[in-house]
């Protein structure tokens, strides 16, 4: 009896564990219910395709075509579509334009508060119809003038961050918040789930200003801004025509975010990343997605050179001196120019030297428009100059041959088709000269700015004695 009762006992105990057993079992399975984030309608359709016929940039120079506070009233793409013809003519091979859609600054926006992706200047939302820029028929006006002129059109691509939303309940920030997004043109909606944090992905390093920040990683966010038909990369390759993108705040993303955009899409690219950190920043950006950057470490060099009076500081370490053919070099932009809230900019009596050290030196120069179109007409004629002498000369390994505080000088060695050159920075308040060894031998050199009307011999060993005006540059090159 008592063995038939302990086998009794081991019985039920065998039947408790099981059964605990296959309720825990039954409990960790259990699917987790589905959280609806959008109706089925707001989901984009189809796949995104590269164009073709996009114009690839880089032989020329690009033109950055705005500065911060353009001309209000929705006149700036019919200002810009005037100017193309003359500037294909001088050289430019790419406008770089600022953000085409409605923000939430609606005529006073300057794009970078993006709020309805899909509107050009075609729905009554935030108080105005057009952009500050225009109307879609007006911007369509621009890309068409600017591609009969074979010239490439940069698209400014904000995607780290949206404005403009109305105030939803939110459980993943504990509070209201602006991230409700039912647009006029009924493309992207988004909401909560569409930023960070949400239920899935927590708060990144990339929130800007306390704007929305955007979930770049959310299969939903990806399909409209690069991997669907209806997607903005398709629409505004294929549909709009842009022939590229500038990345901007790139610092607040993951670098596969554009890696894949690009190479979903194709075009030019550049990001941009407000960093003078080489080794640490922009160099790993750039080694990671494979495309270029702007050249802030290049930027800070010159300002410091220019500004310190020690040209030596040209010589400290940029993209363009490490990997020249993903740097997009520039001497001031819209961040830079010299505002309220900023002292960035290169004062006047250095811009014209700035602009000979870029558009002489590799990399992908870019002009910005205030310098060029706004700073009168020596200055426009100046930059002008360096481009068709960069067209004519430009090429080969970049060398700097002296350098100290008030004088700079580098040669480029030229190529199969064009002679070379040797770039004479003088800061000084006196014309100066200086022997250097150049890459030419038993030829007569001239100065191609004008600044010299001297012919200068250099010897059997390459040797010549070159001279630059005071305050100011010259270039030189065979005669």
């Amino acid at each position: 009896m008592k063995r038939a009762f302990k086998l009794v006992k081991v019985f039920v105990l065998f039947t408790f564990v099981l059964s605990c057993s296959k309720k825990d079992s039954k409990d960790v399975t259990k699917e987790p219910e589905q959280v609806v984030t959008h109706v089925a309608t707001d989901y984009p359709t189809g796949t995104s395709s590269s164009n073709p016929n996009a114009i690839i940039p880089g032989s020329g120079v690009m033109m950055q075509a705005f500065y911060w506070d353009v001309t209000e009233g929705g006149v700036w793409w019919s200002t810009l579509a005037v100017k193309v013809d003359e500037w294909a003519a001088d050289g430019i091979d790419a406008i770089w334009i600022p953000p085409v859609s409605k923000g939430q600054s609606g005529k006073f926006s300057m794009g970078y508060d993006p709020a309805d992706y899909f509107d050009f200047g075609d729905f009554d939302q935030h108080g105005t119809i057009q952009t500050r820029f225009g109307n879609r028929e007006e911007l369509d006006n621009l890309i068409e003038k600017a591609h009969d002129n074979n010239i490439a059109v940069i698209a400014d691509m904000v995607i780290n961050h949206n404005s403009g939303g109305d105030l939803e309940s939110n459980e993943f920030q504990g509070e209201q918040t602006y991230t409700l997004f039912n647009v006029p043109s009924g493309l992207f909606n988004r909401n909560k789930h569409d930023f960070l944090p949400n239920g899935e992905r927590g708060e990144d390093s990339g929130r800007f200003a306390g704007f929305p920040d955007m979930d770049l990683d959310s299969e939903y966010v990806q399909s409209w801004m690069w991997k669907s038909e209806q997607s903005i990369a398709n629409y505004y390759m294929n549909t709009l025509g842009i022939d590229g993108w500038r990345f901007d705040f790139v610092k607040g993303y993951s670098p596969r975010i554009v890696k894949d955009w690009v190479a979903t899409m194709g075009g030019f690219a550049v990001g941009e990343s407000f960093d003078g950190n080489l080794s640490g920043v922009i160099q790993p950006w750039v080694n990671e997605t494979g495309l270029s950057a702007f050249d802030f470490p290049n930027f800070f060099n010159m300002r410091d050179a220019f500004n310190g009076s020690n040209l030596q500081r040209l010589e400290a370490a940029s993209l363009f001196s490490t990997i020249p053919d993903k740097a997009v070099t520039f001497v001031g932009n819209h961040d830079t120019e010299n505002r309220q809230d900023n002292d960035l900019d290169f004062p006047n009596a250095f811009e014209l030297h700035a602009y000979a050290y870029i558009l002489m030196a590799p990399g992908y120069p870019t002009i910005f428009y205030s310098h060029y179109e706004r700073s009168g007409t020596e200055k426009k004629d100046g930059i002008r100059q360096l481009i068709q002498i960069r067209k004519e000369l430009a090429a080969g390994d970049w060398t700097v041959l002296f350098a100290e505080a008030d004088e700079f000088l580098a040669s480029r060695n030229g190529d199969a088709n064009k002679d070379g050159l040797v770039l004479y920075l003088n800061i000084s308040e006196s014309e100066v000269s200086r022997e250097v060894q150049t890459h030419w031998a038993d030829l007569n050199l001239k100065d191609y700015t004008g600044s010299s009307a001297a012919s200068i011999t250099v010897d059997a060993d390459g040797i010549a004695t070159l001279t630059a005006p005071a305050n100011g540059y010259a270039i030189w090159s065979v005669e």
